[in-house]
């Protein structure tokens, strides 16, 4: 292929007059978003000196170096060849607009001036078309170019972002070319706005020119995932702040000092000295189509290691190399990482049954030769092969090796100088950088340095058998997070408001329509663990309904114990979930209750006491020993693999003591007294219950009833549609509470203050796991956190007690919302609402929690504390501190009767000098010294004065100095007393919770009927009947998602009864919408809201079941026919005669 076709082919991709204008500087918007986005959202300081002077340079040198570009073709126009303009039609140059990195592109007219000069506010600049895809145009300023000599940047001496590559390669053919044929590479692009109206005044003036001729273009768009244009950025010294935090604190906040860069800094000995980073100064150019683009870079279906392992092995092809990676980085061409020859860490090759992707093998050679930190870090990575090491160096995070390819890729992190892949951020940016990786599915470990230079140096000194490796800092992983392992520590990113679970599955099949499961699923946000066992069909509908209900960010399978049917389910529906198997093992329902046991988890005064749920599932034999009852063997294993799972990620202890299990039954398994509407996966998905038909939720009914304004209010509402309930009585009361709660609200103006206190709650549900995981003697004193070195810890210690600080608030605000509620309780015929808006000493279920908040109130000084990120008990809140603070006093008030008595002795004024552990020296007039006697030892002395140490001094500094190092002991360990002190009363905590979250919930139902109301719909109360026979007769009913929506919607009747209604028409009118409105109308009216029809009377509904549209599931190897009839056999099999 000659160069002028493959540069050719480059430009055809792209359209003429589709996505592409022609545009000049980016809008101020752009900047603005673009420096939001960039490097966790920090504020930005000095550009690097040494940046500025290489392109200063640069750019000076740029008028030398004009004349290569000329010599390759003739003369354009005579202006265009003015001795004062540098460029002619045509030239290849290095652009750059505001903001962004030299790009190759080539001078060019404008389309309707058709010049390729011109003078704006005395600056010169020049029109150009960037060699992008898709290609831009853009006025750039004059001194903004340099010329074009070769594929060498005038700025960047390593390129990592693929389009910067593949343009420098284009522009390298188009350089070649004879200047006359590079008009053939002027795309024709859609004009901008501001262009329009340039070429309107040309229209009014008439005086246009013939545009010159150019070759037609092939309007084919591209389709590109990489990220776009602006990928190397000039690079400043930062100011760094957490992504989540504003306060003024972290303002001023500079990372290292002075000018200085950091580099590539070798891993040292000394790996804990301070370190300055370079950061980018602004962010990549937001995505032309960010929704495409989020949509492209969205992961597939991983196992532990799919997609990942294309960052360090060779299985890509040469295109995909360069795209992910630098091919010339050394990890590629290690041996032990080669497609062919890469092992687990027992040995094993991807083709053996047993092979682990989690873990690597790293050859003993290899790791000999490796420095004492670069082996720390391949000895963690090859036993955590599918995770990003987050290792800490000093004061930053590094990544290394395939990790720094990650960050290159994802993070758009900036190469270090050095040969190897080497990226790093500040230790205040972790939040920011973990929770973008996490949600694009990756598994990511924190790793941090456990000692200090002087406590390595110190254990050194005491180790007999010295080697280099015990001259490197410890370094332990002290988390390990995932998107299903997501907790609220104040080193996170606040997880999604719907929870992500982690599920653990067993299965047995007994025949191919008797399949058992064993499930375990944990919403580690708020420490919520469910365990159950079900049966299920071939066509696995419970398991679906489970992940429609639940859905799972990463599932846990028993290795090679798992049906390839259950296989293919996982992956249909669960696309972007992560995959993970564990060995059997790690199923055993025999570690489970070893767990339980040698954690004393359960243990009630030496006394083994398991909550309510667990007595379904476990049982104490007559020896006071634990066992499983055998119905629920499977569900105790895949407990098992989730405690392994939570065990890995370091937070067992903190989710599993929260003792928040409850049992998992099916929705049509349950007793008849807890019975709910069940709601399979695929009337939740054709109904569009949560999402609609594109994925998202507008139109949907959460979207239609959720007006709740706290974060917990929203996941009980969420479990109030996954399960409409089916007992009449139930039904009725949350009825009343709504009926009772709309006349509270044009009754009395509480109703409005109720719902802005609600409006400024915390996620107390979470909020409480936090405090309990912050207050744990377990978690401070055993886990790696605790010896973890943290250069920010006076920003997390604010952030703990800021935030502890708003949760007791809200507590105290909770309790106000009692108090709003008394005026009208008498007038309330709901006991629903009665009981959840009552105290419990008067019948109600609020705990009186006001005595332990007026503790917390006066234990402390609340903004001394959040102005300096340490707690200081006030008398009587801990008696350790209050003990040390009392042998303080009274050392000191000896030591002021021992001066007093010494100034006696001499006759003389005497005073105490010194500070620290030289205290309590005598300092005695030097006329006055001679009266010393042999009991006063001389330690220093200045003019006029002498200085002595007595025996009793001596015993003073003693009893000081350990009455202070008691107070400091205390006053360190006072905060995680604070939190568990608190943590004590978690049950009536968490029942407020639960009363706010229904409060929250029937006000959000109130809030629905108000705004169907506002759409113009009727209201009415849906009544339900006990009856022999089933009923559903809807009057001018209207389909309740859409009335926002759509203006003119026609009221629908209807009444079903014994027989089957039978609903004909033709193609668009309205048949799948009137059975969704019947549907939907059922649901709302189980779920106890009121409804958009002028009458509505029913029987219970037991089950929803839905068989709409034409779709096939081509990956489990269904075809669309097949689908219609499972799902009609599904129908035929479980309807019952109250079924809709």
């Amino acid at each position: 292929m000659s160069q002028e076709n493959s540069i050719l082919n480059y430009f055809s991709k792209t359209g003429s007059k589709q996505n592409s204008q022609i545009s000049s500087q980016k809008s101020p918007k752009s900047k603005r978003e673009a420096e939001e986005n960039s490097s966790n959202g920090s504020p930005l300081k000095k550009q690097s000196q040494k940046q500025k002077k290489e392109e200063s340079e640069v750019v000076d040198n740029n008028s030398q170096n004009k004349s290569n570009n000329s010599t390759n073709g003739t003369q354009m126009v005579s202006e265009e060849a003015s001795t004062s303009f540098p460029y002619v039609t045509y030239d290849i140059i290095w652009s750059r607009l505001e903001g962004f990195p030299y790009w190759p592109s080539i001078v060019c007219p404008h389309p309707l001036t058709f010049d390729i000069k011109k003078c704006e506010n005395n600056i010169d600049k020049v029109h150009v078309q960037f060699f992008d895809d898709p290609p831009q145009r853009s006025w750039i300023k004059l001194s903004d170019t340099i010329i074009y000599k070769g594929p060498t940047h005038p700025v960047h001496k390593i390129i990592v972002k693929k389009d910067l590559k593949k343009a420098i390669e284009y522009a390298e053919e188009a350089f070649k070319m004879p200047k006359d044929n590079r008009r053939s590479l002027i795309v024709e692009l859609k004009l901008s706005d501001e262009e329009d109206s340039v070429e309107s005044k040309h229209d009014a003036k008439g005086d246009h020119k013939s545009p010159p001729k150019v070759s037609p273009v092939i309007t084919n768009m591209s389709k590109r995932k990489a990220s776009l244009r602006g990928s190397q950025k000039k690079r400043k010294r930062v100011i760094v702040m957490s992504s989540d935090d504003d306060s003024d604190e972290n303002k001023d906040t500079e990372i290292g000092g002075g000018d200085c860069k950091r580099e590539n800094i070798p891993l040292s000995i000394d790996s804990s000295s301070d370190e300055v980073m370079e950061v980018d100064e602004s962010s990549p150019e937001k995505p032309k189509n960010p929704t495409k683009e989020s949509k492209q870079s969205s992961r597939k279906h991983t196992s532990a290691t799919n997609s990942f392992s294309k960052y360090f092995t060779q299985e890509l092809t040469t295109e995909e190399l360069n795209t992910k990676a630098d091919a010339s980085w050394p990890h590629l061409q290690f041996e032990f990482l080669k497609a062919e020859k890469i092992r687990d860490a027992n040995k094993r090759r991807p083709s053996e049954p047993d092979y682990d992707p989690k873990t690597l093998y790293v050859p003993h050679d290899f790791l000999r030769k490796q420095t004492p930190a670069h082996k720390q870090w391949w000895e963690m990575k090859s036993q955590h092969f599918d995770t990003v090491l987050f290792f800490k160096v000093g004061k930053f995070y590094e990544l290394f090796h395939m990790d720094a390819v990650i960050g290159y890729n994802e993070l758009n992190l900036t190469h270090m100088n050095g040969d190897i892949a080497h990226a790093g951020f500040p230790e205040i940016s972790y939040q920011s950088f973990s929770d973008r990786l996490i949600t694009k599915g990756f598994k990511v470990a924190r790793v941090e340095q456990t000692e200090t230079s002087e406590q390595r140096d110190e254990r050194c000194k005491s180790s007999r058998n010295k080697s280099k490796d015990d001259k490197v800092v410890a370094r332990e992983i002290c988390r390990i997070t995932t998107p299903a392992t997501r907790t609220c520590s104040v080193l996170d990113a606040e997880p999604p408001d719907l929870p992500k679970y982690l599920v653990a599955l067993c299965e047995k099949v007994v025949t191919e329509d008797n399949v058992h499961f064993g499930v375990c699923f944990a919403d580690t946000s708020t420490s919520s663990i469910w365990m159950g066992c079900f049966i299920d069909n071939k066509h696995l509908s419970a398991l679906r309904t489970l992940f429609a209900t639940h859905p799972p960010a990463e599932i846990i399978m028993e290795h090679n114990n798992v049906s390839t049917e259950t296989k293919v389910c996982i992956e249909k529906c669960l696309p972007t979930s992560r995959i993970e198997c564990l060995s059997s093992e790690k199923f055993s329902a025999e570690f489970a209750i070893n767990y339980i046991t040698e954690k004393n988890i359960f243990m009630d005064n030496g006394v083994l006491s398991l909550p309510h749920m667990f007595s379904e599932i476990f049982l104490i034999r007559d020896d006071g020993s634990l066992s499983y009852k055998p119905d629920f063997e499977m569900a105790v294993q895949a407990f098992s693999a989730i405690i392994n799972v939570l065990s890995t990620c370091q937070i067992d202890d903190e989710i599993i003591t929260m003792k928040q299990f409850q049992q998992y039954v099916p929705a049509n398994c349950e007793s008849s007294e807890n019975k709910k509407l069940v709601l399979d996966s695929i009337s939740l998905k054709n109904l569009e219950v949560f999402v609609n038909s594109n994925n998202e939720s507008k139109g949907t009914l959460m979207e239609t009833m959720n007006f709740c304004y706290t974060k917990f209010g929203v996941r009980m509402l969420y479990q109030w549609l996954c399960y409409p309930l089916c007992d009449i009585k139930l039904i009725n009361a949350r009825l009343d509470a709504v009926e009772d709660l709309m006349n509270f609200q044009k009754q009395c103006v509480e109703f409005s203050e109720v719902g802005d206190i609600l409006k400024q709650m915390p996620d107390l549900q979470r909020s409480l796991m936090q405090i309990h995981s912050q207050g744990s003697v377990t978690r401070s004193t055993t886990h790696p956190d605790s010896r973890a070195v943290m250069f920010e810890e006076d920003k997390y210690s604010k952030r703990k007690i800021i935030d502890f600080i708003k949760t007791k608030t809200a507590f105290r605000k909770a309790h106000k919302i009692v108090s709003l509620f008394d005026s009208f309780r008498t007038k309330m015929k709901s006991p629903l609402l009665s009981e959840c808006t009552s105290f419990e000493f008067d019948g109600g279920h609020f705990p009186n929690m006001k005595e332990v908040l007026d503790f917390f109130d006066k234990a402390f000084d609340h903004e001394e504390a959040k102005a300096r990120g340490q707690i200081i008990p006030n008398s009587g809140v801990d008696e350790a501190y209050d003990n040390a603070t009392k042998q303080i006093k009274r050392v000191e008030a000896k030591s002021e009767s021992y001066l007093k008595s010494q100034s006696e002795f001499f006759n003389c004024k005497v005073n105490y000098f010194g500070t620290g552990r030289s205290r309590f020296q005598l300092e005695v007039p030097e006329g006055k010294a001679k009266k010393a006697t042999s009991t006063y030892e001389y330690s220093s002395s200045k003019k006029g004065y002498r200085r002595f140490i007595t025996p009793e001094t001596k015993d003073l500094l003693i009893e000081l100095t350990a009455a202070e190092e008691a107070q400091q002991n205390a006053s360190k360990d006072i905060l995680r007393k604070l939190f568990a002190k608190f943590d004590e009363s978690f049950e009536q905590w968490i029942k407020i919770v639960k009363c706010l979250g229904l409060v929250d919930c029937l006000m959000s139902l109130v809030k629905c009927s108000e705004s169907m109301k506002q759409y113009g719909s009727v209201l009415c109360r849906p009544e339900f009947v006990v009856s022999n026979e089933p009923l559903l007769r809807i009057k001018n009913g209207k389909h309740p998602c859409l009335l926002r929506y759509c203006d003119n919607f026609v009221e629908n009747d209807i009444e079903l009864k014994t027989k089957l209604m039978l609903v004909t028409g033709p193609n668009m009118g309205g048949k799948s919408t009137l059975m969704r409105q019947t549907a939907l109308i059922a649901i709302m009216a189980q779920i106890g809201t009121f409804v958009p029809a002028d009458e509505c009377v029913l029987t219970p509904v037991d089950r929803v079941f839905t068989r709409l549209g034409a779709s096939d599931r081509i990956l489990e190897g269904e075809s669309t026919f097949y689908v219609e009839l499972s799902e009609t056999s599904i129908i035929l099999k479980d309807a019952t005669d109250r079924s809709l």
